[in-house]
């Protein structure tokens, strides 16, 4: 009996064993199989900026012609861009196959086609150009790789009158007249953060950026832009100098982005002073910058974003200098960067900015944002952001600052947010110690927190609590230009 209870122990030991073991290996199985799985299809897939890609182009008809080009391993779908040289825009199609037809050319015009491909929603970069003459016979045309040809941005004296402006009649009233900020030089490099500048009372309303005093001076003539949409392509009105680079300069213009247009910044030094941005479409941003730029400077300007709140300044690449100039309906941001070289400054001066609401949904809206960058220097602007986008309460439909930094995606150096008046959003500012490092310090000084839209100022209070910056300087920031503001008090 003794000896089959023995038996029966190491028989059932032994299914236990196997069956555990065969579990460990299911687990181990799965854990080698998990990474494979989280590898996105497509890492080897074809660059379609490679100098062997060139898309195919053949003329069906004077007004039409058939692209098409060699498929990109895991591309969700393509961008197509037609340039027609008659009406200096270049359209840009979405498809799911490689061929597409273009209809409704101009006659007799030239016209330039690229291809690019969107992989698992990363966009590779263009192909190269096919430029062509279109002509009463069918035929099959030759790759090129000649660029788009240059445009010249029509004289400023012929300019027709600007009849119109963007709304503004939901801005929130001001009270005061502000003082003259005109003479407000651009900043470039780092300031010094590691003490706050000594205020012991607060600011009045009245003294920050207004409608009034931002954007394009009253009586601006604009010229409408009419060349392709990229500063290398239109010449400047005038030529100028910053920090010892040769500058394009593009004064008094009117630029209308439609679709999903957006305006190409690819010279190294550009200026676009005294100018206003409209966009109609659904696009990433109505200005953004290539890889080649250096300096970036707007100035007396207008943006707005449209009925879909397009972003209004995205500048990962090259130092940006804002002054003087107005946003509205910007959703995620009227101003951003995200250099992930974390050398290049931003500075933001002397501006205004206001979302009125009605956003969409998906957008999450800040007034000015960094995710990486060298330093930044906010200082004295406006910033108006609508809690909600929607039904006021509606916490799943909320803005979420003012001005929000952090090093989401790559080291942020210093910061300064200094004399500036803030109100609303989910909470008023982010100084965010996330995924990389702050360099430098964070310095919040000499800000009035507007409580027009309820008694924190934001719907959840000032500052945001969370990893705050490890290097935070605090000082003199009011409530309503009344009493200070503490750290303690900003923190709920």
């Amino acid at each position: 009996m003794f000896a089959r209870l023995l038996d029966w122990l190491d028989q059932w030991t032994s299914k236990t064993h196997r069956k555990h073991a065969r579990r460990a290996f299911e687990v181990t199985t799965m854990s080698l199989m998990i990474p494979l799985l989280l590898v996105p299809r497509g890492c080897q897939q074809q660059d379609a900026s490679t100098s062997n890609y060139s898309p195919t182009v053949t003329v069906s008809s004077p007004t039409s012609v058939a692209v098409d080009w060699t498929a990109t391993k895991g591309a969700s779908y393509y961008y197509v861009g037609v340039l027609d040289s008659a009406t200096g825009r270049e359209t840009i199609i979405k498809v799911s196959t490689t061929h597409v037809a273009v209809t409704d050319l101009t006659p007799d015009s030239r016209i330039t086609v690229r291809v690019r491909a969107v992989v698992r929603r990363l966009q590779l970069r263009w192909s190269r150009s096919v430029s062509l003459h279109l002509t009463g016979s069918t035929s099959v045309t030759t790759p090129t790789t000649t660029a788009p040809p240059a445009t010249t941005a029509p004289p400023a004296t012929t300019a027709p009158p600007t009849t119109t402006t963007p709304p503004t009649t939901t801005t929130p009233p001001t009270t005061t007249t502000p003082p003259p900020t005109t003479t407000a030089p651009p900043t470039t490099t780092a300031p010094p953060t590691t003490t706050a500048p000594p205020t012991t009372t607060a600011p009045p309303t009245g003294s920050f950026p207004t409608p009034e005093t931002t954007g394009v001076p009253a009586g601006t003539v604009l010229t409408t832009w009419t060349g392709l949409l990229r500063t290398s392509e239109v010449n400047p009105t005038s030529t100028t100098t910053r920090h010892g680079m040769s500058c394009r300069v593009y004064d008094r213009f009117s630029i209308t982005t439609v679709g999903m247009q957006t305006m190409y910044v690819d010279s190294p030094c550009v200026i676009f002073s005294r100018s206003r941005f409209t966009a109609t479409g659904d696009w990433f941003a109505i200005v953004n910058t290539s890889s080649t730029v250096q300096y970036l400077e707007i100035s007396d300007s207008e943006f707005d974003g449209g009925p879909y709140h397009v972003r209004g300044v995205q500048a990962d690449n090259g130092d940006l200098t804002v002054l003087r100039s107005e946003f509205t309906r910007f959703g995620n941001a009227a101003v951003e960067m995200t250099d992930r070289s974390t050398t290049r400054t931003l500075s933001v001066s002397d501006s205004y900015f206001f979302e009125p609401g009605g956003w969409p949904h998906d957008q999450h809206v800040d007034g000015i944002q960094m995710n990486a960058g060298g330093s930044a220097v906010i200082r004295n602007n406006t910033v108006i952001i609508t809690p909600y986008g929607g039904t006021a309460g509606d916490t799943s439909y909320v803005s979420n600052a003012t001005i929000g930094i952090g090093t989401a995606l790559g080291d942020i150096g210093s910061v300064t947010i200094d004399h500036n008046l803030l109100a609303g959003g989910g909470f008023l500012i982010y100084v965010q110690d996330k995924a990389y490092t702050w360099r430098g310090s964070a310095t919040v000084s000499g800000n009035v927190f507007d409580r027009r839209f309820g008694p924190n100022g934001a719907i959840w209070g000032p500052l945001y609590p969370t990893d705050v910056a490890p290097q935070l300087v605090w000082n003199a920031n009011f409530w309503d230009a009344a009493s200070e503001c503490p750290l303690a008090e900003a923190l709920p």
